[in-house]
């Protein structure tokens, strides 16, 4: 009887264990680090120190192999390797009296040597600074050198969200409209208009929130807002960009509510949280039944972004300050906040074991 109960024991344990998210996390923190952290008990597993102060931005390889941190106070890319948990190269552009900054997030060509970066170059003389326009730089991060360099038209000011097709052959850049640029010559080839209404009725068409899959490399979904021009309304929705065909998959869920978006591994529930004063809430959405599932106030804070775990059973709220804070991902209930030693100066990104 008793080898029964320890065995029965066992397996309990064990399918507990199985229940529990196996993947792991990524995070910048100050003042100097990447956390390699474990999904399910958030423990600290490793520390990748960066060579040039906090990250203030990290990319993904498409490979998932490698990250591209923005450190050096904007002016140096650094480049991550996950598997030695090393910093193996980097590239900067700023020497003497001239400084130049990488002003936003990069895009990561499918070849992981060229890179797409907006950059600004400031210039100290004796008795002024000069500045240059912002451009938009394709980079050799092997050779160390910017190969191309595009202005964006004026309407346009600096670029947004940057993506690289699977194929390699375009990149994407959303902004009011989705400029598509030819990698090779590094020249806008079209656009997708969207400051104009999709079809009758609806109103402007401006993406905000966007999520990327690790299993989905070939599209992007958004949180969407348009405006009703009948009342005058926002109005927000969820839209799929398929990277390669170029189609745009769109409904409307209701009013606008902001906030940060993520979506669940088997692409079924999308998440938002809302983070307003007086306003703390998280949404559940049906992607397949097009939706809202569930919509429930929580005990919030300030700058509060979502992530899903690998198996889709929880959900991390982290961002603001060093905490993360687990949530059941069907009931919404608080679990368990894990506190880390420095403060988040970068996304939190969940990958797989």
């Amino acid at each position: 009887m008793k080898i029964r109960a320890f065995g029965a024991f066992i397996v309990a344990l064990l399918l507990g264990n199985a229940a529990l998210a196996q993947g792991v996390m990524y995070a910048g923190v100050w003042p100097n680090n990447v956390l390699v952290m474990d999904e399910a008990t958030g423990a600290i597993r490793d520390k990748i120190e960066l060579r040039h102060g906090a990250a203030f931005s990290l990319t993904r390889s498409q490979d998932r192999r490698k990250f591209y941190a923005i450190t050096g106070l904007m002016q140096t890319i650094e480049v991550v390797d996950i598997e030695t948990k090393k910093v193996v190269d980097e590239v900067t552009f700023s020497e003497g009296n001239k400084k130049t900054l990488f002003t936003r997030s990069i895009a990561i060509h499918p070849d992981g040597v060229t890179l797409f970066a907006p950059v600004r170059t400031t210039t100290k003389q004796i008795d002024r600074y000069d500045i240059d326009k912002p451009q938009l730089a394709k980079i050799n991060i092997r050779d160390k050198k910017i190969e191309k360099t595009l202005e964006l038209p004026r309407e346009y000011g600096q670029a947004g969200l940057m993506r690289v097709s699977p194929d390699g052959k375009f990149l994407y850049v959303f902004l009011r409209d989705i400029l598509i640029i030819d990698v090779v010559d590094f020249k806008i080839v079209d656009k997708m208009m969207l400051d104009r209404p999709m079809y009758p009725g609806l109103g402007l068409f401006r993406f905000g929130s966007s999520f990327e899959s690790h299993d989905e490399p070939d599209a992007l979904t958004f949180v969407y807002n348009s405006t009703d021009p009948m009342t005058n309304r926002g109005m927000m929705g969820i839209a799929h960009f398929n990277l390669l065909d170029r189609n745009v998959d769109f409904y409307e869920t209701g009013p606008t509510i902001g906030g940060s978006f993520s979506v669940s591994p088997d692409h079924k529930r999308a998440y938002i949280v809302r983070n307003q004063v007086g306003q703390d809430e998280l949404y559940v959405f049906d992607l397949e039944g097009k939706k809202l599932l569930k919509r429930q106030e929580y005990d919030g804070r300030p700058r509060t972004a979502i992530k899903v775990s690998s198996d889709g059973r929880k959900v991390y709220l982290h961002q603001a300050g060093n905490m993360i804070d687990y949530f059941d991902a069907n009931t919404l209930r608080f679990e368990k906040r894990v506190e880390l030693p420095g403060d988040f100066t970068t996304d939190l990104f969940v990958f797989p074991q």
